[in-house]
């Protein structure tokens, strides 16, 4: 399912594996659209989800 560029940010993050934009999604929301896990960046901020075609950060839920 293609994600709408209203949820999308212009900014990028930079890992070893690519640049990707940041959703600003849940990765729960990201799962029902069909993205699963793909790896998680260096600092531990945001995993990367794809669908096979497209990924995109989604940063991590802040547990207390």
């Amino acid at each position: 399912m293609k994600i709408d560029e209203a949820f999308l940010s212009k900014e990028r993050i930079i890992t070893p594996r690519g640049s990707f934009r940041i959703a600003n999604l849940s990765e729960t929301r990201m799962k029902e659209m069909g993205y699963g896990y793909h790896c998680d960046t260096e600092d531990g901020l945001f995993i990367i989800m794809g669908d096979g075609k497209r990924a995109f950060a989604v940063q991590k839920k802040v547990r207390n």
